[in-house]
Parts: C-alpha cells; sequence; structure tokens
C-alpha cells in the first residue's frame, strides 16, 4: 500500500503566482514545473496557483526513495505549511504526476483532484519500462511516457519546449518505476490510489481512448470519477490550455 510513510521529507522547489482558491499542479515524469506554464497562466487572474518540482526533478534535490509515498510525503509538507487543509486545494497531476495527486487525496482533504492522461492499472506501460534498458535515450523515455496517446494535435513548438524540459535521471527513473513492475503490488497500489477520501470530486482527462476494460475498472474502483476523452494526445491541457484551464476553475465553483 502506498501513503506517507512519516519519513523526513525533502524540500521541494515550489513557484507561486495569483490569489484566490489553492490550486496545485503536478507534471510528468522527467520533467518539471514549467512543463504547466501555459495553463498557469491562464488561471493566476482567478486562482492561486503552485507548481512544484517532484523530488529529483528541476531544481528539487534528489533522494534514496522515489516511491509514490515519497512524493505524497513531500507535497504534504509544502501544503502543510501553508494551512492547505484550512481550504482544501484542487490537485492536478499530469502523466506520474496524477498517481500523486491521486494518492495525496486517499490520504488528506482536497477540493478535488483532476487525473490527466494517465491509466492508473499503469496497463501497457509496464512492459515498456521493462524493456528499457538502465539509461534510456531520450527517444526510449518518450515512447514510454507517450504511450499511448501520443502528442496528438500538439504544435511541433510546444513538442520540442518539452523536449528540452526532459531531463533521464537513471536513479530517479529507477526509484521511481520500480515500485510499479511488480504486478502483484501494482494491483493493490492501482486500487489504492482510486480510493479517495469519500465526496472527493474526481475528474480524468484522457488524450485517447483508453478502452473498455479500463473505463470497466475505473467504475468499479472510483464510481464517482468522471472521465472525458478529448482526443487530443498526452498533453490535452496543452493542446487545449484555454479549455483545460475552465475545466479547473468551474470544478473550483468559478467562471
Amino acid at each position: 500500500m502506498t501513503g506517507p510513510r512519516g519519513t523526513r521529507p525533502v524540500p521541494l522547489a515550489v513557484t507561486e503566482q495569483g490569489d484566490g482558491p489553492l490550486v496545485v499542479l503536478l507534471h510528468e515524469l522527467a520533467e518539471d514545473h514549467r512543463s504547466w506554464d501555459p495553463v498557469v497562466e491562464r488561471l493566476t487572474a482567478q486562482a492561486r496557483v503552485l507548481t512544484v518540482d517532484l523530488r529529483g526533478h528541476g531544481d528539487s534535490p534528489t533522494a534514496d526513495r522515489y516511491d509514490v509515498e515519497d512524493h505524497v510525503a513531500d507535497l504534504r509538507a509544502v501544503l502543510a505549511a501553508r494551512d492547505a487543509d484550512a481550504r482544501p486545494p484542487l490537485v492536478v497531476g499530469h502523466g506520474y504526476g496524477a498517481f500523486v495527486a491521486m494518492d495525496y487525496a486517499t490520504w488528506f482533504p482536497v477540493a478535488g483532484v483532476v487525473d490527466v492522461d494517465q491509466h492508473l492499472t499503469w496497463s501497457g506501460t509496464d512492459a515498456l519500462v521493462g524493456a528499457l534498458p538502465p539509461t534510456p535515450g531520450a527517444d526510449e523515455l518518450e515512447r514510454v511516457l507517450l504511450y499511448p496517446s501520443g502528442y496528438g494535435p500538439l504544435p511541433p513548438a510546444e513538442q520540442a519546449r518539452l523536449r528540452a524540459l526532459r531531463r533521464a535521471d537513471p536513479q530517479v527513473l529507477a526509484g521511481m518505476w520500480q515500485p510499479l513492475r511488480d504486478p502483484a503490488h501494482l494491483r493493490a497500489w492501482a486500487e489504492q490510489v482510486v480510493a479517495v477520501l469519500p465526496g472527493t470530486p474526481v475528474l480524468c482527462v484522457l488524450g485517447a481512448d483508453p478502452g473498455r476494460p479500463y473505463v470497466s475498472w475505473l467504475r468499479e474502483h472510483a464510481r464517482d470519477a468522471r472521465l472525458e476523452g478529448w482526443a487530443s494526445g498526452h498533453y490535452p491541457h496543452l493542446v487545449d490550455p484555454d479549455r483545460f484551464a475552465a475545466r479547473l476553475l468551474a470544478l473550483l465553483g468559478l467562471t
């Protein structure tokens, strides 16, 4: 099972902008907070936006462990320092960041949680990860990150910006992927991260058809989750940042 162990969190690099209800944005594996820039600039007029670099990413320090629960503990330290329970945040995660967002919402109050194009069962991606060499190249890493949605209609300039942000640290990648490569652990973990606190709004924005088995699994384990397919590839929030920002503001009751 996952969950914050109470071990000492690492001090995450944090960027905070705007004023209003709190929105927390968590990036994809091997990227950093800058991947959210087009969304951030559309939210700050009405929301207080917090972007973080997960441990081992961007300007945040490396660590000995990289389980999802370690990232949750780091995020908890950031939000507890801001008294986030008094006004719970909307926590949004893209790719691997969605695992962290969902697991955080199983332990602590949130205004809602948004999964951006991440199959929470890790289905299919585990085989790709298992076939990677110890030090994956940029192209190999990209295949894993984009499976199965691809870039979709994301403009070439934005694709190039994301490629320039990626940093493939072998220790970080191994630490984050290893716990997800054991089938028994993965099944238990996947059921844990969808067991959010009762009454928590859950939105899954997927950039490709996830297939009927995944939809059935999600409905079984998170019956109140709302699933939206945008046919936009792995970066729906960057293909249409206006639509995505409006969707987040609507979840907060803003227009």
